[in-house]
């Protein structure tokens, strides 16, 4: 079990609020930097992983080393990404939230650089916590300003969200995290409100963290709305 640090009163003010969504799997149905690797990856790099992970590395490691088996042109890669689409409900639950007051604020621990245009192209605006690669020479290289501060409960995450949640609730806001996988997994237990599918539910159903349960993001926006968090749709479409 795990020791829960002092969190903002749940009973402080909806406007009080932070919603933290996971990319890759979550606001994305996708998570688009794995199938950009089994797609695009040349041989190897699957070797690599296991090794990687046989080792504990952190994602940073993981991904500054998946990189370079990728083909090293990023107009290549952004293409590939761009023909992911986002959840069907995806704009409406972050409008939704913004419209209460919240902040919106999306994390991603995977290569993250395709993140700014898919949200562009939907339409969705947000606080983003993500890596970028930039050209280095002939090669592509990983850029992670929001990785791991250090802190001894949390691997080298190229996007730490334990971090993100840290710092939503120093602003004194209660955080709700959204979620499906294994980079969401530690930030999980510092959250006021977890909702989880896939391995991150799997995880909190092991270690007995709280969650709810989702398939798509329609039925997080459905639930918070159907418990008061959010306000009705005015169209009475729920």
């Amino acid at each position: 079990m795990f020791a829960r640090r002092a969190r903002p009163s749940s009973a402080a003010p909806a406007s009080r609020t932070a919603i933290l969504l996971d990319f890759d799997g979550t606001l994305c149905p996708v998570d688009v930097t794995a199938e950009m690797s089994g797609a695009l990856g040349r041989e190897g790099w699957r070797e690599e992983l296991m090794a990687l992970r046989a080792t504990g590395a952190g994602s940073r490691r993981v991904n500054e080393r998946l990189l370079p088996y990728l083909p090293q042109n990023l107009a290549t890669l952004l293409e590939f990404a761009l023909a992911h689409e986002l959840d069907p409900t995806a704009r409406a639950l972050t409008e939704a939230a913004a419209s209460a007051g919240w902040i919106v604020e999306i994390a991603s621990d995977g290569f993250g650089f395709y993140i700014p245009r898919m949200l562009a192209r939907s339409g969705i605006q947000a606080v983003v916590r993500c890596a970028q690669v930039a050209p280095d020479g002939p090669r592509l290289r990983l850029v992670a300003p929001w990785a791991s501060r250090g802190g001894d409960r949390c691997p080298d995450c190229t996007t730490c969200k334990l971090d993100a949640v840290a710092d939503l609730h120093g602003a004194g806001r209660r955080v709700i995290l959204v979620g499906d996988g294994r980079s969401d997994r530690i930030a999980a237990e510092d959250a006021d409100v977890v909702y989880a599918t896939g391995l991150l539910a799997e995880h909190c159903a092991k270690v007995g963290i709280s969650f709810r349960p989702w398939h798509r993001l329609a039925d997080v926006l459905a639930d918070l709305r159907r418990r008061g968090d959010l306000p009705p749709d005015a169209t009475g479409a729920d």
